[in-house]
């Protein structure tokens, strides 16, 4: 009984312990939440905020952070509301996310976390893997790619941090920064949106004037519709030139994707040549080991073989004393039988010699009286005979 109330309670304590780490769990991820949401409202600025981000993503302690902060990042960047100045543009916080390093940082900060992946098996609660595809959806432009050199990264990182290959890290991040689109375009991107609606009001209004009345109100409306019409051809050539803006833009950073391409390149075939002649230093090596360990081998097969012969002496002489020792062990157990016969005759002799010690004791005792009876009777007579003479 007092087994199973120990066992009920050790039950309940253990149960009570998992609720309170959940509850924990909880209080810290609102906690984190919460404090996210008032530093963000209070973040005017597009450094500040960048700032933010970076911080938040080099203070990632696990897995389970992560995928909330992947999460919490997800929904702000599909939130266009909010803006924050950047002194010459008010960007969202998409192109902030997109011009900072905050998804790099946090995908480093979890290569240093041992034991860290992004990939669970499916129905885990959370789900990391998702997370991360969800945030990867909204900021790179190829998003199975880009989940794909993370999760090479972090399966590799215990190689890249003990200095195996020591670019790897760098390799993969910078893949992952290639792949991230770029905040300058898609501002320009959002400026042609934005372009784009407003010709298409314009156009609309164009298409709805109509101009009549008198004459001086036809020449109020014609100045109007020409002012409406100057705006469309400005509008438009205001896209032309955000167009031509992020043509050249586009065409600046693929010239510096494909310097940065050449370089991992140029880094990976160099580190793929070191690799290729260290392995076949290694495998020189192993040649000339194998090549000792058969003469080594060779030599002690020879050694075993004699030592095989000098054990079978061994083992005969072994085998001879065994024998040996069986015969002293007869030979002993004989002795030992006669032994015990002799002292046996000690013991019957000794006894004899006590008895016949024992009436020597008793005659020389009889005798004794009888010698002190002539020696007093001796006396007497030779007094009388002294008194006679």
């Amino acid at each position: 009984w007092f087994r199973k109330s120990l066992a009920s309670v050790a039950e309940r304590t253990k149960g009570l312990s998992e609720k309170v780490s959940q509850a924990s769990h909880v209080a810290r991820e609102s906690v984190s939440r919460a404090t996210t949401q008032r530093l963000l409202g209070s973040v005017g600025t597009t450094q500040e905020l960048e700032a933010l981000l970076e911080q938040t993503a080099r203070s990632l302690k696990s897995v389970g952070t992560a995928t909330e902060t992947f999460k919490r990042w997800t929904a702000q960047i599909q939130d266009a509301s909010q803006r924050y100045d950047d002194g010459n543009h008010r960007l969202t916080f998409k192109q902030c996310f997109l011009r900072c390093r905050a998804i790099d940082l946090a995908v480093e900060t979890l290569a240093g976390i041992p034991g860290s992946t992004l990939f669970t098996n499916p129905g885990e609660d959370p789900a990391p893997n998702e997370a991360l595809k969800a945030l990867l959806q909204c900021c790179t432009t190829q998003p199975a790619l880009a989940e794909a050199s993370i999760g090479l990264l972090l399966d590799g990182a215990a190689l890249a941090n003990d200095g195996a290959l020591r670019n790897f890290k760098q390799w993969v991040l910078t893949s992952l920064n290639l792949l991230k689109l770029d905040w300058e375009d898609d501002l320009l991107l959002e400026e042609r949106k934005d372009m784009g609606c407003h010709a298409e009001d314009l156009r609309s209004e164009l298409a709805l004037f109509v101009i009549d009345g008198d004459e001086a109100q036809k020449a109020a409306k014609l100045k109007q519709r020409a002012a409406l019409s100057r705006n469309l051809v400005d509008l438009y050539a205001s896209t032309r030139s955000n167009i031509d803006a992020s043509l050249e833009h586009r065409e600046s950073l693929l010239s510096e994707h494909e310097k940065s391409l050449d370089h991992v390149l140029e880094s990976t075939t160099l580190a793929i040549d070191e690799m290729t002649s260290e392995a076949a230093a290694h495998n020189e090596k192993r040649t000339g080991l194998n090549a000792e360990l058969s003469a080594a081998s060779e030599h002690i097969r020879q050694s075993l073989s004699k030592m095989d012969q000098d054990r079978k002496q061994i083992d005969d002489e072994i085998s001879g004393w065994e024998t040996r020792k069986q015969q002293l062990r007869l030979e002993l157990e004989e002795v030992s039988q006669k032994l015990a016969a002799a002292r046996e005759k000690q013991r019957q002799h000794m006894a004899a010699v006590d008895e016949l010690r024992g009436q020597l004791e008793t005659t020389t005792s009889g005798f004794g009286g009888q010698l002190k009876m002539e020696t007093s009777t001796l006396t007497v007579l030779e007094q009388q005979r002294e008194l006679a003479e």
